[in-house]
């Protein structure tokens, strides 16, 4: 539906502007909720390579998956992000031979706390929780 008749059916007048309050209208705004969006976007890509990262980092240690398991996270009561950042990392690291699946919740390496520190960045990127 046409603009005009929008505002018709909704009693309202058409409004007229100059070329310069209709600069106004948008001078600036655009443009900085582009950037604003591209960083966002950036900042998510950024954050899902970490977490590549951190499952190579997992399998060329040969560390242990324990501290990523849903039972160990979800105990900790950790609100946020950590559980999607734990899930997502298992996920990468699922089918590997080069990863300790011994059950071990402590690593000498304490890779388990990876989770908890890219889900605050996770949970500050987008403000609250989400699927990864």
């Amino acid at each position: 539906m046409p603009s005009t008749e929008a505002l018709k059916l909704a009693g309202l007048d058409e409004l007229k502007l100059s070329y310069k309050e209709a600069l106004s209208l948008i001078n600036g705004t655009s443009y900085s909720t582009a950037v604003a969006s591209l960083g966002i976007w950036d900042s998510y890509r950024l954050l899902r390579a970490a977490v590549a990262v951190m499952a190579l980092m997992i399998e060329a240690s040969r560390a242990s998956t324990a501290p990523l398991s849903t039972e160990a996270n979800s105990t900790k009561l950790h609100r946020g992000g950590e559980l999607e950042v734990a899930r997502a990392i298992s996920e990468l690291v699922i089918d590997s031979k080069n990863v300790n699946t011994s059950g071990r919740t402590q690593d000498h390496t304490r890779l388990g706390v990876y989770p908890r520190y890219w889900a605050r960045y996770l949970t500050r990127l987008v403000g609250h929780y989400v699927t990864y």
